[in-house]
């Protein structure tokens, strides 16, 4: 079934498996203490404010987030869906990440992929106005293109790079154990 709560102030959202769409509208920032198995899409818009969704077990369909600072711990593979952050946005996974939604994102762009052999993939027409760091493991590559901005490589590890951007700098240090690409 779908679930839509609506809170007027800060949102604690408590052990909840949801076999629908997960829609959550908060005045206030949104946290999770226990842990939530969404197997549709997971909405949340707090404009302005903190999502935080640690709980490491946790999984969810499609992310669509609005919010000040994100940061998300996924235990499956983690795509995410149209998102706007005025801050900083933080996605650990536990398998891949992709996204199927634009992303805006005003401050850094943090990706990890905590399980073996997962990539990241972002394809949509994108903006990320921070630093992009990307952690992936095993043979897991990392692959950002069409993004409609500049983009600034942050500290980067993986077995393959490829970038798109209408320009591209550099502040950290990249290890790349196979080929890179570069587009600008």
């Amino acid at each position: 079934a779908n679930v839509a709560v609506t809170d007027a102030g800060a949102t604690d959202l408590g052990a909840s498996t949801v076999s629908g769409t997960l829609n959550v509208t908060s005045a206030g920032a949104v946290t999770d203490s226990e842990t939530l198995a969404i197997t549709g899409a997971t909405t949340i818009s707090a404009s302005g404010q903190d999502i935080t969704l640690d709980e490491a077990a946790s999984t969810f369909g499609t992310l669509a987030l609005t919010g000040a600072n994100v940061a998300v711990t996924d235990a499956g593979a983690t795509d995410l869906g149209a998102s706007t952050v005025s801050g900083t946005f933080g996605i650990t996974s536990g398998g891949g990440v992709t996204n199927s939604g634009v992303l805006d994102i005003a401050g850094d762009l943090a990706l990890t992929t905590s399980a073996d052999n997962g990539s990241v993939s972002l394809d949509q027409a994108s903006d990320i106005d921070g630093v992009l760091g990307v952690t992936t493991h095993g043979t897991g590559t990392t692959s950002v293109t069409n993004l409609t901005g500049s983009i600034d490589l942050g500290a980067i590890t993986t077995v393959e790079l490829t970038i798109d951007a209408r320009g591209i700098a550099q502040s950290g240090v990249s290890t790349v154990s196979g080929a890179s690409s570069f587009t600008s």
